[in-house]
């Protein structure tokens, strides 16, 4: 347990902040969620594989990584793409979304666990319990560019794409429903079913399009700086998930987007389309994926750029995050579940931020963080308070860096029906935890999908892996039954709490200091009563003063 600070530290670290904050209030950042679509992990602390992944240059991600802060054990609440982006928007794991709820019992009213699923997880039925409604009530300038896929969709195929004078503007209206008050360059979902053969020019006329994308991204900002607000931009390059990368170069232009065909080009300061082929071609061990990660690169130098021009990159919070790993993508082990995400921020103290900051350059962090945090961490910058905002799942990250010094924390990752436990040493999975209905495709068991392959353990119903020995997750030591008892009733813990018509946020599911309660926010795991009780007397004496 996190041991209590001493009083009288406590009592003049209070006062100190107080009289700092008389002298000049706390500034709001700004916040960055750069977040592609089924990227590789490039870095040398990606998760174990037997497959390898290409030496891409990313010179303007390794900027961003290198300075700021490197969690070497970030997770996904999903291996899959809708999943996790609920979880980022929301701070809440997927298992709690109510249209997938309502998906799951629409199957069988018996139903207790929610079907954790792409056509599932939704936010049409929280658009007022999520980031974006909350930090625009705040003041905040909020927009989202790129992919989106948390609306419930027109369509699979052509019908949610066109006609691009009537699709396009009730598609970005889903995004302005979430409380986004821009939302351009923008994407409903995946392209593929719309195409031929990964082929979109003769069914859609258009395809990725990063130069639009970011575009759209960079007028946000300015927008948002010109009206003096601090903002939230959710940003969602498409590749590299299918369609083909190489079309989008080759064929289609940078004139050809989902909103019609443009009649200026996007301006960008973004490297020409043709030197991104030659670079991505020239890269050792040529493949597709380069050509992506070289557009995604190139997208984020662009953003740094306009950062620095308008004087406010230092006061950004830049979060690049996966939404899940690309090689096990649809699995619970680390290749689907570990994801990369680094973050900038150097004024954290500078603008009201207590401690070591946590955003420092070089600095790596092993704590055990998941995409739920995001929301509450930047909740708690933005207002240095854990209340009065919707319950979520997830931590401040700056409390957990913190806490887990002391104590460990236990994480969960969901798919399907199946559910995983995870902590610093130890995996758990659960496959198959209810049964499927049957009839409607939405209500079938998925079985167990191909990049599950190489895992020996893949049909095991439990199966328990020590990640201290076993990163690749090839020896299933399910047997030890003391390790399988105490993470399974960790597991059981958080499908209670999780499953449907749930409203608790309060039980704590990893032995851990208890969750704050509802009515304060469920922000993260927080101090004592005393820490409250001299906070408050020596904030009256600085009033007072």
């Amino acid at each position: 347990m996190i041991q209590s600070p001493p009083k009288i530290t406590l009592f003049f670290t209070t006062v100190l902040l107080c009289l700092l904050m008389t002298g000049a209030a706390a500034k709001k950042p700004n916040f960055i969620i750069f977040q592609p679509d089924d990227m590789a992990f490039y870095w040398n602390d990606a998760p174990t594989t037997t497959k390898s992944v290409p030496a891409i240059p990313t010179p303007h991600l390794d900027k961003l990584r290198k300075e700021g802060a490197v969690f070497t054990r970030a997770y996904t609440t999903s291996p899959m793409c809708a999943p996790s982006r609920y979880s980022v928007l929301t701070g809440r794991y997927p298992s709690r979304c109510k249209h997938a709820q309502d998906r799951t019992t629409s199957c069988s009213s018996s139903n207790t666990l929610t079907t954790v699923t792409v056509p599932n997880v939704k936010l049409d039925l929280e658009q007022t319990s999520n980031l974006a409604t909350t930090l625009k009530g705040l003041g905040y300038a909020t927009g989202t560019v790129g992919k989106w896929h948390v609306s419930v969709e027109t369509g699979k195929t052509i019908q949610n794409w066109l006609p691009t004078s009537t699709v396009y503007p009730a598609n970005v209206q889903l995004a302005k429903n979430t409380g986004f008050d821009y939302a351009d360059g923008f994407y409903i979902g995946n392209m593929d079913n719309s195409c031929t053969k990964g082929k979109c020019a003769d069914t859609l006329g258009f395809s990725h399009n990063m130069e639009w994308v970011t575009a759209k991204g960079l007028e946000f900002i300015q927008q948002a700086h010109d009206s003096s607000k601090p903002f939230l931009l959710y940003f969602n390059p498409t590749v590299p998930h299918s369609p083909d990368i190489e079309e989008s170069l080759n064929t289609l232009t940078i004139l050809d987007t989902p909103s019609g065909k443009l009649s200026v080009a996007p301006s960008t300061g973004m490297p020409a389309r043709s030197n991104v082929l030659a670079r991505a071609n020239a890269a050792p061990g040529k493949v597709s994926e380069g050509i992506s990660t070289t557009w995604i690169d190139d997208s984020m130098g662009a953003l740094y750029a306009k950062l620095e021009s308008l004087s406010i990159l230092d006061d950004t919070l830049i979060v690049f995050i996966h939404d899940h790993g690309a090689i096990g993508k649809g699995t619970l082990y680390e290749t689907g579940a570990r994801i990369a995400m680094f973050a900038r921020y150097p004024n954290y103290v500078a603008n009201g931020g207590t401690g070591t900051n946590p955003f420092a350059a070089e600095t790596f962090h092993d704590a055990i963080v998941s995409n739920i945090d995001l929301a509450p961490t930047f909740l708690h910058l933005a207002t240095g308070s854990t209340k009065d905002f919707p319950p979520m799942d997830g931590s401040s990250l700056i409390d957990e860096i913190v806490r887990q010094e002391k104590e460990e924390r236990t994480i969960f990752s969901e798919l399907d029906k199946n559910r995983a436990a995870i902590s610093t040493q130890w995996k758990y999975i659960r496959l198959g935890l209810e049964m499927y209905a049957g009839g409607d495709k939405n209500c079938q068991d998925p079985g167990i999908g191909r990049q599950a392959s190489s895992y020996p353990g893949k049909s095991d119903t439990k199966q328990l892996y020590d990640l201290s020995k076993d990163g690749g997750e090839q020896d299933n030591v399910a047997k030890d039954t003391s390790t399988s008892n105490k993470m399974n009733g960790m597991l059981e813990c958080h499908l209670k709490r999780t499953s449907i018509g749930s409203t608790d946020y309060e039980t704590n599911c990893d032995d851990a200091t208890p969750l704050i309660s509802e009515s304060q926010g469920v922000i993260g795991r927080e101090t004592t009563w005393f820490v409250a009780t001299v906070s408050f007397v020596a904030a009256l004496w600085c009033v007072v003063a």
